[in-house]
C-alpha cells in the first residue's frame, strides 16, 4: 500500500482546556444520566451520534457512552482516532476521544491509532450493535466506495474491527487486467537479474516482474487457459496465485485492490460483488460471497529471475514494462525503503518471537497443517526433507535468496532479498539430496527432473508440486498462528 503510515502523528492533549471541559460533561453526565448496560437499540444511536458534526453534542454523546461503561464502544473511538487524525471527521477531537478511549479501556497507550489497534486485536473485546455499518459509513467519508465493502455478511472469524485504511483509496493501487505480454528472449527494459515471479499452468509459463508488480499487486490473467489471479501483499512480501473459477464452465472471479487492510495485509475485492476477501488465506471475509464460496485454490508460485527463467522457459512470454499506466517501474521505487527496514507501517497484533518479525519464510500449507521454513536455511541445506501433518514433502532450492539491486528516492541505491526459488513437491515415500554433480537424486541414487508442475523421474513416476510462496514471517504467523517453524521450536 503507499506509505501512510509515514506520516503518522502521535496524538497528544494538544489543549488541556478541551481536555478540562470534556472533564466536566463527563462530571455532569453521570449526575444526571446515571449507570447501566445500553441496550442494542440504545448501541446503535449513539453510534451514529458519534458522526453528528456538533462538537457540544459529540462531547455530549461521548460523556454518554463513558457513563454507561460500556467497552464495546472501545473500537469505534480507535476508529475515530485515526478518522481525527487524517480529516475524515470535523474539528480536533483527539484529546476527549483519548480521553474517553482511556476511561472505558482502563489503559494509557503511548502512540497514535496503529498502536491502539495491535492493543485492541489482543483483546476479546466486541464492538456494540450496528458497528460494521456506522464504520462503512465513517470509512464512506473518505471515499464514498469503502462504504459498500460493509454491506453484507461478515465471516466468524474475522474482525471488522481491525480492518483500517491502507493509504489508497478503491482501485488507487490500479490491477493489470489481461494484460499482453512479450516474448521473454525479446524483451526490452529488464535485466538479467531482475527478480520475477514464474508460474507455469499446462505448458504455458509467464513471468511477471517485481518491479512491475510492487505498483500494480494484483494482475488478473489466463495462464494455459485457466483463470489466475496473481495477489501480491507488498507489505506482507507475500505474492500468491489463485484460480478465479471454480470450474471449466464457471465465470472468473476479476480481483482489485480495495485499498483496505487486515492485520498488515491487503484485502483484496471481486468486481462482480465487492466481496472483501484475505489475500493471506484467500477467503471471502465480508460482503455476499461470504457464506455462498469456498476459498481460492491455490496454484504454484516462484521467485527467480529474468535470467534463470529464460533459460528454464525459453518460450516465457513477460509483462513488458509499457503497462499503460504511467509509474516508476525501477526497482526499489515504490517499496525499497520499506523492504531494506524492520518497521512496520500498520497494525498487528501479537508478534510470534519465534522469528524476527520480517525475516523470509517458505511458507507451506498442506490440509490443516502449516509449516514455515526460515529462508536463511536453505544456504545451508538446499534440500529440506519434511512431512507437514501426514504428507511428505521435498522443498528444493535453487537459489536461497534473490536479490533486488534497486533505488529509493530517499536511501538512493538499495539491496535486498525479494526471497528465494524455492519449490515444494509431495514426495511419496523417498528421500531426497543432490549428486556430486548437483542433480536431484533419491535414495537409491536415481535421478529426478525438476519440473514446474511435477519431479519425474526416468520411469515417467510423478511427484506433485505444492502450492507455497514467500512471506514475512509477521504476516504468515498472524493468520496461521499455529504454523510449525522447520529447524526451530514449535
Amino acid at each position: 500500500m503507499e506509505i501512510l503510515a509515514k506520516k503518522r502523528n502521535v496524538v497528544q492533549f494538544k489543549t488541556p482546556l478541551t481536555s478540562l471541559l470534556f472533564s466536566l460533561t463527563l462530571i455532569f453526565s453521570s449526575l444526571f444520566t446515571g449507570c447501566g448496560a445500553l441496550t442494542e437499540a440504545e448501541q446503535t444511536d449513539l453510534l451514529n451520534r458519534l458522526l453528528e458534526p456538533d462538537s457540544a453534542a459529540f462531547s455530549a454523546t461521548l460523556g454518554q457512552i463513558v457513563d454507561a461503561d460500556d467497552r464495546a464502544f472501545i473500537a469505534p473511538l480507535i476508529d475515530l482516532v485515526w478518522a481525527d487524525q487524517i480529516g475524515v471527521i470535523e474539528g480536533d477531537r483527539s484529546a476527549e476521544i483519548l480521553l474517553a478511549l482511556e476511561r472505558l479501556s482502563n489503559e494509557e497507550i503511548e502512540g497514535d491509532w496503529v498502536d491502539w489497534v495491535s492493543w485492541y486485536a489482543q483483546s476479546a473485546h466486541d464492538p456494540p450493535a450496528g458497528y460494521v455499518a456506522w464504520k462503512g459509513e465513517l470509512f464512506g467519508g473518505l471515499d464514498s466506495e469503502f462504504a459498500e465493502f460493509f454491506d453484507g455478511p461478515v465471516e466468524d472469524e474475522f474482525r471488522v474491527e481491525e480492518v483500517v485504511w491502507g493509504g489508497v483509496k478503491k482501485d488507487g493501487i490500479p490491477s493489470l487486467d489481461f494484460l499482453e505480454q512479450v516474448p521473454i528472449l525479446e524483451a526490452e527494459g529488464y535485466t538479467p537479474k531482475d527478480a520475477v515471479f514464474g508460474i507455469s499452468i499446462n505448458g504455458d509459463h509467464r513471468a511477471y516482474p517485481l518491479r512491475v508488480m510492487d505498483w500494480h499487486e494484483m494482475a488478473n490473467d489466463v495462464v494455459g487457459g485457466v483463470p489466475i489471479a496473481l495477489t501480491y501483499c507488498t507489505l506482507c512480501g507475500s505474492a500468491i496465485v489463485y484460480k478465479t473459477a471454480s470450474s471449466a464452465s464457471a465465470e472468473p472471479v476479476v480481483f482489485g485492490s480495495s485499498g483496505l487492510l487486515y492485520r498488515s495485509n491487503k484485502l483484496m475485492f471481486d468486481r462482480q460483488t465487492n466481496t472483501l476477501w484475505s489475500q493471506l488465506s484467500g477467503r471471502p471475509v465480508m460482503g455476499p460471497l461470504v457464506e455462498q464460496v469456498e476459498p481460492l485454490e491455490m496454484v504454484p508460485i516462484v521467485i527467480t529471475t529474468v535470467e534463470a527463467w529464460a533459460e528454464q522457459h525459453p518460450d516465457s512470454t513477460i509483462l513488458p514494462l509499457e503497462t499503460g499506466f504511467f509509474r516508476d517501474y525501477t526497482a526499489g521505487a515504490a517499496y525499497g525503503e520499506y523492504f531494506v527496514r524492520d518497521e512496520l507501517l500498520f497494525p498487528l497484533g501479537e508478534i510470534d518471537d519465534r522469528l524476527p518479525a520480517k525475516s523470509q519464510v517458505f511458507a507451506l500449507e498442506v490440509g490443516e497443517n502449516a509449516t514455515a521454513y526460515p529462508l536463511d536455511l536453505f544456504a545451508q541445506k538446499p534440500i529440506i526433507n519434511d512431512t507437514v501433518g501426514r504428507t511428505n514433502v521435498v522443498l528444493i532450492a535453487a537459489s536461497s535468496n534473490i536479490n533486488v539491486y534497486g533505488y529509493s528516492y530517499e536511501l538512493e541505491y538499495i539491496t535486498y532479498s525479494a526471497g528465494g526459488e524455492i519449490r515444494a513437491y509431495e514426495r511419496g515415500e523417498q528421500m531426497f539430496g543432490l549428486s556430486a554433480e548437483g542433480e536431484l537424486i533419491d535414495e537409491n541414487g536415481e535421478a529426478w527432473q525438476v519440473q514446474e508442475e511435477a519431479l519425474v523421474n526416468v520411469n515417467g513416476e510423478r511427484l506433485e508440486r505444492l502450492s507455497g510462496h514467500v512471506s514475512f514471517w509477521f504476516g504468515w504467523q498472524s493468520f496461521f498462528p499455529e504454523t510449525a517453524v522447520y529447524g526451530g521450536e514449535e
